[in-house]
């Protein structure tokens, strides 16, 4: 067994370091996809509006004092399908976006056009957004604390 060892050490090493880069490319491509593809817990281009709307909300949600986050969030379920519709409709305007983009013949107006939907679609959500979540966290604070 030792000679074997000494007679093919080169052939043995070069097989251990190409299983050893096998191994940490696969070890890659898996902690990429995980990483990347959080599912419910992350931002990604799977999420609908309504989704949108939840993460943001509980990010907000998460930052404030534990007796008042039922409060909010009992207030933003108010507005919940408004500003759900608003992400979908941002989202649609920016699919649109994408395939102005890459129209072939390529055709200004249309990107123009779609470019100026993304960009209304986008403002409209954003401000009703900082309006809802402003009117929930005026109210959660203007509250007497339990």
């Amino acid at each position: 067994m030792t000679d074997f060892l000494r007679r093919n050490v080169a052939a043995i090493t070069v097989l251990l370091l190409l299983s050893l880069a096998g191994n940490l490319f696969l070890g890659g491509v898996w902690v990429g996809r995980f990483a990347h593809h959080r599912g419910p817990g992350g931002w990604n281009e799977a999420r609908d509006g309504r989704g949108m709307v939840e993460m943001v909300l509980e990010r907000i949600a998460g930052d404030l004092p534990r007796d008042q986050r039922k409060a909010f969030r009992d207030l933003m379920e108010q507005q919940r399908d408004k500003l759900a519709a608003g992400g979908q409709d941002m989202r649609a305007a920016r699919d649109a976006l994408r395939a102005a983009s890459a129209a072939h013949p390529f055709d200004r107006a249309k990107f123009d056009a779609a470019f100026e939907s993304m960009r209304e679609h986008s403002r409209t959500f954003w401000t009703d957004l900082q309006a809802a979540v402003g009117d929930a966290l005026e109210k959660v604070n203007a509250a007497p604390a339990p």
